[in-house]
């Protein structure tokens, strides 16, 4: 029986999350993901940063003795490995975040240790680098999982239209005066230029 899922979540970064996974089944070759949770949490947290939701990637323990990464935004903690401990759960996991104290008993999973800035690429490298070299989420790795851009995150011309009308009427104010400057140029030097080369193969 599958766990059930935090009522609560938002659908955009969900449909984020089942992007993110897919492309990392396929980086893995196989569904339970085990090992690939900081390669997958470095993504994910990096899609949601693109989509414009802050995200941070959490470092612990999924139980005590099991270390594991997940994702936090918003207050939820998103999970796309979590498969990796049992078939009880589904290929996406949310739930609410609730800080750990140490008397809290009752809490036996999610056990935060620290979090990491998916950005900070040398803090990433410094901080995985005693993990397998194949769970180390790498550039190239992390790169292959992120969602391809859609058309909505494409129209960046729109959004510099401004810079480039500028830039347009500053080139075309400028262009004729460079075009005159540089004919000048050739046409003082052209002369010396045509005596030199006369003498060298005369």
């Amino acid at each position: 029986m599958l766990m059930e899922i935090y009522s609560e979540v938002c659908p955009e970064r969900m449909a984020i999350c089942h992007v993110v996974r897919a492309n990392l089944e396929k980086l893995a070759g196989e569904t339970d993901l085990g090992g690939y949770c900081a390669i997958g949490s470095v993504g994910l947290a990096l899609a949601f940063r693109r989509a414009g939701f802050d995200a941070e990637v959490i470092v612990g323990f999924y139980m005590e003795n099991m270390r594991h990464c997940w994702v936090i935004s918003d207050g939820i903690i998103y999970d796309i490995t979590i498969t990796q401990f049992g078939k009880q759960w589904p290929k996406v996991w949310a739930e609410e975040y609730e800080p750990v104290h140490p008397a809290d008993e009752d809490v036996n999973r999610f056990l935060p240790e620290t979090s990491v800035n998916p950005a900070d690429w040398k803090r990433l490298a410094d901080f995985f680098e005693h993990w397998l070299y194949r769970q180390q989420p790498t550039i190239c790795r992390v790169g292959c999982l992120l969602p391809t851009p859609t058309r909505q995150t494409l129209q960046l011309v729109s959004a510099e239209k401004a810079r480039i009308l500028r830039w347009m009427a500053f080139w075309s104010l400028i262009n004729d005066f460079v075009r005159r400057m540089f004919r000048a140029i050739y046409y003082r030097i052209a002369g010396a230029l045509q005596t030199i080369s006369d003498k060298m193969f005369v």
